[in-house]
């Protein structure tokens, strides 16, 4: 389904008709809901042909309707949103080819070589942008005996069955996916949305990704809060689970993944957000026919550098509240003399 939204869509540039259906009297909305639901139609034609085999495995297995519901509810967000994230590439990157190849290539490494190799060095993170966290809950107590439930728990791609930490609340898997997913899945349509108004806007404005960026460092430090903390590792690093036996590694390894990634997210929502050298002009030649001396602050065009001077500041916020929980906690303890002061660690490591 995803390759044949993106293909459909790449073959609608190539057609040159893309720009033409801009110019229906259709709204943004409509058409991109047109374009994720009507593309992959043979995809939801061959479920539809599934239904009457699994109406007979819900009666004779006496399988509860909540169950099942819950399990197809997750299947079905998370294939819109790989669906979306093709049309999203496929509408912001002028490279179609790369594009296409990078929809396909993003499922496949969520669904098969994540699982297997990333989130045995701890982070499960990633696992929740798939279904495999909802089958482990949903589908894995249904048919695995009670005896062998423990061994099949330890497969790699069942291994995030039990709840999921955000702080001090403890969420089901299931709904730990549908608050990633769906946060993602607006983000993608956004982006989507704003270049199919104008294919000269940036894909996300800059209060939007300013709040992105906040709510994933934020989402990021409550999936790891119990182990920062002291309290207790919520997930196995390495096949062990004892915060006594990982100290070492949770003091070295959590802020050096949380500083790649944070970085690396905050450089791509800059580069989104802040204009090039054209735009930039372009925007001032606009705001000078409007009588004004710049761009307003939150427009595509404008350049001012304190947005990326937020960028920068939230990530560092994120990071001071990381590198205090590992100090308060002790994480810290064996390797640093505290008369140094950590303050100096993550001053180094922004530079």
């Amino acid at each position: 389904g995803t390759g044949a939204v993106s293909s459909a869509l790449i073959q609608d540039k190539i057609d040159q008709t893309l720009d033409y259906q801009r110019l229906t009297p259709l709204s943004p909305t409509q058409c991109l809901l047109g374009y994720l639901f009507g593309l992959p139609v043979l995809e939801l034609v061959m479920f539809l042909l599934t239904l009457p085999h699994l109406i007979f495995i819900v009666v004779v297995g006496n399988i509860p309707l909540i169950e099942v519901g819950s399990i197809y509810l997750s299947f079905f967000v998370c294939v819109i949103l790989y669906h979306m994230t093709a049309i999203a590439v496929g509408i912001v990157m002028n490279r179609w080819v790369l594009g296409y190849l990078l929809s396909i290539f993003m499922v496949v490494l969520i669904n098969m070589v994540l699982p297997l190799f990333i989130s045995q060095l701890g982070l499960k993170f990633v696992q929740f942008l798939s279904v495999w966290p909802v089958i482990s809950q949903k589908v894995l107590p249904l048919v695995v005996t009670p005896e062998a439930l423990d061994a099949a728990l330890r497969n790699p791609y069942f291994s995030m069955a039990g709840d999921v930490p955000v702080y001090n609340i403890m969420v089901t898997p299931f709904q730990f996916t549908l608050l990633l997913q769906g946060a993602l899945l607006v983000t993608f349509f956004m982006m989507a949305y704003r270049r199919w108004e104008s294919a000269t806007k940036h894909s996300l404005s800059k209060s939007y990704s300013m709040c992105f960026l906040a709510g994933f460092i934020a989402l990021v430090i409550g999936n790891v809060w119990p182990a920062i903390t002291g309290q207790f590792l919520p997930f196995q690093i390495f096949g062990q689970n004892d915060l006594d036996q990982l100290t070492e590694v949770i003091a070295v390894a959590f802020p050096a993944i949380f500083s790649f990634v944070s970085w690396a997210l905050a450089g791509v929502l800059i580069a989104i957000v802040v204009p090039g050298h054209h735009a930039y002009v372009r925007g001032l030649r606009r705001a000078a026919k409007l009588g004004r001396s710049s761009p307003k602050p939150w427009e595509d065009d404008s350049g001012n550098i304190a947005f990326t001077a937020i960028f920068v500041a939230i990530v560092m916020v994120g990071f001071f509240v990381l590198y205090a929980s590992l100090n308060a906690a002790g994480f810290f303890d064996f390797r640093f003399d505290p008369e140094y002061g950590l303050w100096r660690l993550p001053l180094a490591l922004a530079l």
